[in-house]
């Protein structure tokens, strides 16, 4: 009777540890360029970006946006651009949210592979106009964005 009660425990601790494997860590990076115009004074951003998402089944999510957004009038006159990160990180296990946004203003334009305004045709009825880049692009973009964010004057 004891053998059986310990090989009916083991065959438990046997299927409870093999059901226990670690969450399948996702990472994925996105890069991106747009146009977006405003409807209210019809000026409108030039936009690189860049996301970072890491996910571990469903209780982990923290996701990094980086973005760098020129600035230009209804004209094309440019104006300033702003350099941004964003960071939100979601732990349901521990029950812990944080958000964190920094930004800063530089006075030349930094964004790549996207023409100016008057360049561009179909925009779409969100007025936002997204363009396709060649993965050669995408890593400059993502080295340039990760850049301009990393000299962040503290």
């Amino acid at each position: 009777m004891k053998k059986r009660i310990l090989f009916a425990l083991l065959a438990l601790l046997t299927i409870s540890i093999l059901g226990c494997s670690e969450d399948e860590i996702v990472e994925e990076l996105e890069v991106g360029a747009h146009i977006i115009f405003h409807h209210s004074d019809e000026s409108y951003e030039k936009v690189n970006t860049a996301r970072y998402s890491k996910e571990q089944g469903r209780d982990y999510k923290k996701v990094r946006f980086q973005h760098v957004r020129d600035k230009y009038d209804s004209e094309g006159n440019y104006i300033h651009t702003k350099i941004v990160e964003e960071f939100y990180e979601n732990d349901l296990v521990f029950r812990t949210i944080e958000e964190e946004r920094i930004s800063y203003t530089v006075w030349e334009p930094q964004t790549l592979f996207i023409p100016n305004a008057e360049d561009v045709t179909e925009i779409g009825t969100d007025r936002l106009k997204y363009f396709e880049l060649t993965e050669e692009e995408k890593n400059k973009v993502q080295e340039r964005v990760q850049k301009l964010v990393d000299d962040y004057p503290y």
